[in-house]
């Protein structure tokens, strides 16, 4: 039989391959395969042939398939290039007809302020942040960033050892005058944490020093971490604080006798004040209490810093703050510290939210415009409440008969006089339960307070405008907690089967929030 080479064409590429015929007629190769299932010698003659003829055409057919493969893949190669090299390209030019290539600047500009605001704190004192950002992707985005003043006006500065995130430590000065002058005449509003342990004081003394050059058109005004020691640079301001809303200030009281430290008085004048926000603030500051509309003092756990943030303090503020529309005070006094009692409760007619924790200060109070009140200790709840704040809020709601709306009690124990403090509230709408600690007989304690918020047929129904219930549970360790039962479901069928001559609002929503202290 003959075994030269025949050509043939692939279809699909037209690849010329040469093929030896016994690869298309394998009738050749029949009588070794009876060999293949047994283990019979074979002839010497066929074991001849095989070995000098055909195995040999085959190892040759197989070294020619091999580099006629290698062949291939470098011609697969140098196309696939070709193909990215094209895809790159089809990509690129396409981008040329994108529709945000025909954006109007003040379309580009409106987009950017949503991106941004997104965030707060927009602008961090670094090239990879913020504005900085959008203004390296090209040279019209950079014109749009650049030229939007608006863009520039809010920004937060983390300065110290811990601040490479959030501020460039090199030419961190330069980039603050930067953006101060990109902002045009519009107000600006920062944050300032400041690290007090870092080795480069001199560094966030500057970019302090600099903020207070443009005081006059600070809106909103923020210092984390403040150090007491640093007070007399803010100075300056008094006076020039024409533009000031909002001061947020929170410092560290931690060693610092207040007698040592003279009153801050740098934001006395400021007219158009009208919220602060104090927290940890270890001395005194005069502030145009008359002005205010939203006041909060927020303590730590010592019962020595609340030299401040006594009932009494919080008191003289109520009086000087005739326009106080929200009061907050964050942790209440030790219960068993030793405090002196008010005189006469005083009547303010403005306040309309308190949030806090002081059976002495809701004892001395009248408020009959009140809508909202928050009894908590901190923002979390990893305070429990005295039992004794609930007779205090039980009597100052008695004497002020006020419109309440909102309610949220904290770890609640003694229910009779839960149940009291809720018939003092016929108008509540949003009712929030939160407890710092759970254990099994709380579903037991609830259920007389359960029970009476079945809606029932007499005008006897406990809040009938109920809209909305939250209970809140922060358990330090994970738990089974259930709480629907069969008094809850009652509760739940009436408030939305109810009687049309019960005068009762349908309970829109219930929200159960739970989460496990760290």
């Amino acid at each position: 039989m003959s075994l030269k080479a025949s050509d043939h064409l692939c279809r699909s590429c037209g690849i010329s391959i040469s093929r030896k015929p016994f690869l298309d007629d394998l009738s050749c190769l029949g009588s070794f395969d009876n060999y293949l299932n047994t283990n019979e010698p074979l002839p010497e003659a066929e074991a001849t042939r095989l070995r000098h003829t055909i195995l040999k055409d085959m190892s040759d057919e197989m070294r020619r398939l091999n580099s006629e493969m290698e062949r291939v893949r470098s011609l697969m190669g140098e196309i696939e290039k070709e193909r990215e090299l094209l895809q790159t390209r089809i990509k690129r030019y396409t981008a040329l007809t994108s529709p945000v290539r025909r954006l109007p600047p003040e379309i580009l500009a409106e987009i950017f302020g949503w991106v941004l605001s997104s965030d707060h704190w927009t602008l961090f004192l670094r090239l990879n942040k913020g504005p900085w950002l959008l203004g390296r992707i090209c040279s019209q985005w950079r014109h749009v960033v650049n030229s939007t003043p608006r863009l520039w006006t809010t920004f937060r500065i983390v300065y110290g050892i811990e601040s490479s995130a959030n501020c460039s430590p090199i030419g961190a000065v330069d980039l603050l005058k930067t953006a101060i002058s990109r902002c045009g005449t519009n107000t600006i509003s920062f944050n300032l944490e400041l690290d007090n342990d870092s080795d480069d004081d001199v560094g966030g003394i500057n970019l302090l020093q600099e903020l207070i050059l443009h005081s006059d058109r600070w809106k909103t005004a923020e210092f984390y971490n403040f150090d007491p020691e640093l007070l007399p640079l803010l100075a300056p301001v008094r006076g020039h604080l024409a533009s000031l809303e909002t001061l947020k200030f929170d410092s560290s009281p931690y060693g610092i006798d207040p007698d040592l430290v003279d009153p801050l008085s740098a934001f006395e004048i400021a007219p158009m004040l009208r919220e602060v926000q104090r927290n940890n603030v270890g001395f005194h500051m005069t502030l145009p209490l008359n002005q205010l509309t939203r006041y909060k003092d927020g303590w730590g756990d010592s019962a020595e810093e609340f030299r401040e943030g006594s009932a009494l303090n919080r008191l003289h503020i109520l009086k000087e703050c005739p326009n106080l529309l929200h009061l907050e005070f964050i942790h209440g006094l030790p219960d068993n510290t030793a405090r002196p009692h008010a005189n006469l409760p005083i009547q303010h007619h403005s306040l309309r939210t308190l949030h806090g924790c002081d059976d002495l200060f809701f004892d001395s109070l009248i408020l009959p415009s009140l809508e909202e009140l928050h009894i908590k200790m901190k923002d979390d709840l990893s305070e429990r409440c005295p039992p004794k704040v609930y007779i205090a809020v039980r009597a100052l709601l008695q004497r002020s008969a006020c419109p309440l709306q909102k309610l949220s009690l904290l770890d609640i124990v003694d229910i009779p006089v839960v149940i009291d403090i809720l018939h003092s509230c016929p108008t509540l709408s949003h009712l929030t339960l939160s407890f710092g600690f759970w254990h099994k007989e709380m579903v037991i304690r609830l259920g007389p307070l359960i029970r009476r918020l079945k809606a029932t047929s007499s005008h006897d129904t406990l809040l009938p405008k109920l809209e909305c219930l939250r209970i809140k549970i922060q358990h330090e360790y994970p738990t089974t907690i259930c709480i629907i039962n069969s008094a809850f479901c009652d509760f739940l069928e009436s408030r939305w089967n109810f009687s049309e001559n019960a005068m009762v609002t349908r309970l829109q929503k219930i929200d159960f929030f739970r989460s496990e202290s760290s």
